[in-house]
């Protein structure tokens, strides 16, 4: 199979880049759905631990009521489900039969070598920063509690 080359400015190159945008928006938006409701339940799980009733609880039993492991498990499984939906996205992307145009030279001799490092870094491991957001923010939102209590 021959594989296609984009022209600029022609309809396949825009829907292609209107697609992986959607994609790439939809993804960071979801992400932070997701890690908003992980920072929300593990809140939710200290104010439930703060109760007079649960403090009675913690007295006689020596552990909490609700165990912030369970955020962490949240955090995991809101990181798994992400990933579950991203993976397939991106090798269908990638298995596409489409070549993209190199930069013209002139471009490329324009940027500086810190920007364009910077700029791969940041291109490489924001898929896997958006993926594991709501694990990292499970982990924030306990060292947050642990230092206002």
């Amino acid at each position: 199979m021959q594989k296609k080359t984009l022209i600029p400015n022609s309809a396949i190159k825009n829907d292609l880049e209107s697609i992986t945008s959607t994609f790439d928006y939809s993804f960071a938006f979801s992400a932070l759905i997701l890690s908003t409701f992980v920072i929300w339940l593990g809140i939710m799980f200290d104010a439930i631990n703060s109760l007079d009733l649960m403090n009675y609880y913690f007295q006689i039993s020596g552990k909490y009521f609700l165990n912030n492991d369970y955020v962490y498990l949240v955090g995991i499984l809101h990181s798994l489900l992400l990933l579950i939906f991203y993976i397939p996205v991106q090798i269908k992307f990638n298995s596409l039969n489409i070549v993209k145009q190199q930069k013209d030279d002139a471009n490329i001799e324009n940027t500086s070598t810190f920007k364009s490092i910077f700029n791969g870094l940041f291109k490489n491991i924001s898929p896997v920063l958006i993926t594991a957001s709501p694990l990292i923010s499970s982990f924030i939102q306990n060292l947050l509690t642990a230092f206002i209590s």
